[in-house]
């Protein structure tokens, strides 16, 4: 597991950059629990958690108008992206709390 912190960049609706972080073991944990207490409904939860060790920026655009939300993550300059469907309520508002500490 990598050692820093996952680096966050997030475009407001308005259209506003801002970077924060994320600490890597919590959001690790959050998505472990998520994974493990939903078992019927932990597709994205499932995908997150094997690659949380090794991600080293996450991306969310909120001005880009799609009918499936989704993110972008980076690894080893390398770009993912995982749609999230906006049903995926929880998932959704552990992110959105890590934007609303972005600066």
């Amino acid at each position: 597991m990598k050692k820093t912190e996952i680096v966050l960049q997030y475009v407001t609706v308005e259209g506003k950059q801002k970077e924060g972080i994320i600490r890597r073991d919590e959001f690790l944990e959050i998505m472990e629990y998520f994974k493990n207490t939903y078992p019927s409904n932990n597709e994205v939860s499932s995908k997150l958690v094997p690659v949380i060790p090794d991600i080293d920026t996450i991306m969310i655009n909120k001005r880009v108008a799609r009918d499936t939300p989704f993110i972008v993550y980076v690894i080893d300059s390398k770009l993912y992206w995982l749609d999230i469907n906006a049903n995926h309520r929880k998932i959704w508002s552990c992110l959105d709390n890590y934007c609303k500490k972005t600066s």
